[in-house]
């Protein structure tokens, strides 16, 4: 192997040959790593997309639904009242029939089932998402952190 230096030609030898090589390799892994990490921000912000398309996002908004579900599966266990969920008497509705919900343990249930069903959308969005990102992780070229970031988001779009 040679190379130009102050006008002439010279031959490396194999300590010299090995350090160019070792010095590609390290730009060609840092180039890698950040597609990776480029390719995990994407499928994280699509599953926080996914997300906000059943529940309402926001910290405190998550905070509300866990401690609603909380007390309602407290209801349910048998507690008479609930300063949490007694002020929805009379404004919660029935999300399949739309009537309005008349008693604590209605509303209860209610949240219950809706809890349970965002759980189980929840495992299949949170599948997509950590699936995609251990195959990125794995990718050993371009091409295959690609492919494995757009399967990624397909699944994430189907939930």
């Amino acid at each position: 192997m040679r190379r130009r230096e102050n006008g002439a030609w010279i031959d490396l030898d194999q300590a010299e040959i090995d350090a160019e090589s070792a010095r590609i390799a390290a730009v060609a892994a840092g180039a890698l790593d950040r597609e990776k990490a480029e390719a995990e921000r994407e499928i994280d912000a699509a599953a926080e997309a996914a997300r906000a398309a059943i529940v309402t996002p926001g910290a405190g908004q998550a905070m509300s639904y866990l401690a609603k579900e909380a007390e309602a599966r407290r209801v349910l266990a048998g507690a008479a009242s609930s300063a949490l969920l007694e002020p929805l008497i009379g404004v919660e509705v029935d999300p399949v029939t739309g009537d309005v919900l008349p008693d604590l343990a209605s509303v209860a249930a209610v949240i219950v089932a809706q809890a349970d069903a965002w759980m189980a959308l929840e495992g299949q969005i949170d599948a997509a998402r950590r699936g995609a990102k251990i195959q990125i992780a794995a990718a050993a070229d371009s091409a295959a952190i690609t492919a494995a970031r757009d399967a990624g988001l397909s699944a994430l779009q189907a939930v």
